[in-house]
């Protein structure tokens, strides 16, 4: 179940196929390699850098050791193109590829390694995916020592000699990055990070072997994976159900938080600043998904699907949402308009909402205002809020007042 769709190299901005023959060989290597459980992940750790060349310095040897994973840029686009076409198919989800990436590339110990290059990180972001909130344990940023000053602000940097050569995010192919960026991206988007400084080759060797130990030691801190193995063929017996309320989107936003979508991707990816994933069957949306103290208007409405279109490894349609009194509109606008066309519990503007009701895993007995479903034995009643309409001053005038209340007809 998931949202997110890539069908050809097209989807992945890439203007023609590109030559997938060594990324083929990567995954056939996969192939052959024991599957194991994703619950018996001990440490998930990334190597980051602003070109692939430096990369290939540590990851060959990591690869070698057999104790760190298999650390390539399984995220490199060209690689799902590859897996893609391998499995047949004509649209892939990116959770499956994840899925199929950890089980295979995990060592004996319980140890996945990701690498990243600067430009590919900003590429999926531009796709509303951050690779970075994979919740790894730990990030090793690898760069040259010449190219970026040692201080006690290590994020400093140096001026590039080609300074006409910025981060591309959209040209996950570039083999490098400007410099006089790099700081700044390391300090804003990097958590629980280490710099390893590369060389000459004998510094290179150094660096390599200290990063295989801190990588061991990491994972020796981690718990023992055994108990979450246990637990997750018992949890698959449970119904779990996310309830989540007042993400006031644009008025986060405003403040540089994407509330909805940070929360969406904490629940099915995890956060190193914020703690493991966690799984839910369906969500219920509670309200004030606008943050407005005056009236929502459709820019919110858009921002709202936006980050909806964070949702990976769960349909739009695997959340319902009830109408809270800042998503109500005002006395003298249609009744909930905004509510209606851009939350839509019914799935009656499915080319704004992206709800569809034929995909909900349970139907809705109903109308926007008041609906209900059934799953097993549990009877959900969604009752949403409304402005009321008696008083003289309402929604908007008032500034968000009064607080919303729930309908006689609802109620009964």
């Amino acid at each position: 179940m998931t949202t997110k769709k890539f069908e050809n190299a097209r989807s992945f901005g890439l203007s023609r196929l590109p030559n997938l023959e060594r990324f083929d060989a990567h995954l056939n290597q996969l192939f052959i390699q024991p599957s194991r459980p994703r619950a018996a992940i001990r440490m998930r750790y990334a190597l980051v850098s602003s070109e692939k060349t430096k990369l290939n310095i540590v990851t060959e040897g990591l690869i070698q050791s057999g104790e760190n994973g298999i650390p390539r840029l399984w995220l490199d686009p060209n690689y799902l193109v590859a897996f893609g076409q391998k499995l047949k198919r004509a649209k892939l989800n990116l959770p499956t590829y994840l899925s199929f990436i950890e089980q295979r590339t995990m060592s004996h110990n319980g140890i996945v390694g990701y690498g990243f290059t600067v430009a590919q990180i900003l590429y999926w972001r531009q796709k509303n995916f951050n690779p970075l909130g994979l919740n790894f344990d730990r990030i090793y940023v690898v760069e040259r020592q010449n190219d970026c000053l040692e201080s006690p602000n290590p994020m400093q940097v140096k001026g590039t000699t080609n300074p006409e050569r910025h981060i591309h995010g959209s040209d996950f192919s570039n083999e490098r990055v400007g410099l006089e960026n790099l700081g700044d991206f390391y300090e804003n988007h990097l958590q629980n990070h280490r710099y390893l400084w590369l060389g000459d080759s004998t510094q290179n060797d150094a660096a390599l072997q200290t990063l295989k130990e801190d990588i061991i030691r990491v994972s020796k801190e981690q718990p023992d994976p055994a108990e979450n193995v246990h637990q997750e063929a018992k949890s698959n017996q449970h119904f779990r159900v996310w309830a989540f309320g007042c993400a006031h989107v644009g008025t986060d936003l405003r403040r540089g938080r994407e509330s909805l979508a940070s929360a969406i991707q904490h629940s099915e990816w995890g956060s190193g600043q914020t703690g493991p994933a966690f799984r839910w069957d369906i969500a219920v949306g509670l309200g004030d998904m606008c943050g407005s103290q005056k009236l929502p208007e459709d820019s919110e409405g858009r921002e709202v699907v936006r980050q909806f279109g964070t949702l990976m490894q769960h349909n739009r349609s695997d959340i319902y949402n009830l109408c809270g009194n800042h998503d109500r509109s005002g006395l003298h606008e249609p009744e909930a308009w905004w509510f209606r066309k851009w939350l839509d519990p019914t799935g009656e503007n499915t080319e704004f909402s992206n709800v569809v009701s034929e995909q909900r895993p349970f139907p809705i007995n109903g109308t926007w205002e008041r609906y209900s479903f059934r799953v097993g034995n549990l009877l959900f009643l969604m009752m949403s809020d409304i402005n009321e309409k008696s008083q003289s001053k309402g929604r908007g005038e008032l500034g968000g007042n009064p607080a919303g209340v729930v309908s006689g007809e609802t109620f009964s």
